[in-house]
């Protein structure tokens, strides 16, 4: 069974050894995706979302990201990130994709690429 997956967006060039990378990142932490930083509020808010989510201001860009899969399911990622997306029905809380949902779920808490 694997214990890391990657994510790559269609229109993503990686210009480096994807598997010494993978292999190089959350080996020793809690951490549940490595991926690389982007300051500020999270992308895709409504004002409404900014409102709930002001406490995060450090986000990652979901273009390109190592899971580690064991942290996933232990922290019920995949619960998280449905509870927002369901919470978005009652109140709209985010605008266009899938990145605001998980960003929210995960909060600050991922490796840096």
């Amino acid at each position: 069974s694997q214990s890391k997956a990657v994510w790559i967006d269609a229109d993503t060039l990686i210009n480096c050894d994807v598997v010494s990378l993978v292999n190089s990142v959350l080996n020793d932490e809690d951490n549940v995706i490595a991926a690389v930083p982007r300051k500020g509020s999270l992308h895709g808010l409504t004002k409404e979302g900014d409102r709930l989510y002001a406490d995060i201001t450090m986000s990652f860009n979901a273009g390109f990201y190592v899971i580690n899969l064991v942290n996933w399911r232990k922290q019920h990622i995949s619960e998280k990130v449905k509870e927002v997306a369901l919470q978005n029905r009652e109140t709209l809380i985010y605008k266009n994709g899938s990145q605001p949902p998980m960003a929210i779920a995960i909060g600050e808490r991922f490796e840096h690429l």
